[in-house]
């Protein structure tokens, strides 16, 4: 705000873990659509929640070796459940 760029929309991080295909909440359920709220009301516009990515150590990983996380160990790109995440919040950013 004090910048005077716009905020395209907000992406909840660690929103939950994935536990022998339970998915565990382990925040507060709901995080992200309140920041959301909260930004659209700071801001005066809409401030959509765009995606959730899960609490994944392999996305830190990644992240710290320098590769991004949306390729897998080979260079291709990820086409797993993480993958079509990261997929649909480019989607969005674009659209």
């Amino acid at each position: 705000k004090e910048m005077n760029i716009p905020v395209l929309g907000f992406i909840e991080n660690m929103s939950w873990f994935d536990y022998k295909g339970e998915r565990l909440e382990i925040f507060v359920n709901g995080g992200g659509e309140r920041v959301s709220d909260q930004l659209t009301r700071a801001l005066g516009y809409d401030v959509p929640l765009m995606g959730q990515l899960p609490l994944v150590p392999e996305i830190r990983e990644t992240g710290e070796s320098g590769r991004p996380a949306v390729l897998n160990r080979d260079g291709s790109l990820r086409t797993d459940g993480l993958g079509r995440i990261f997929k649909s919040v480019a989607e969005r950013l674009m659209a």
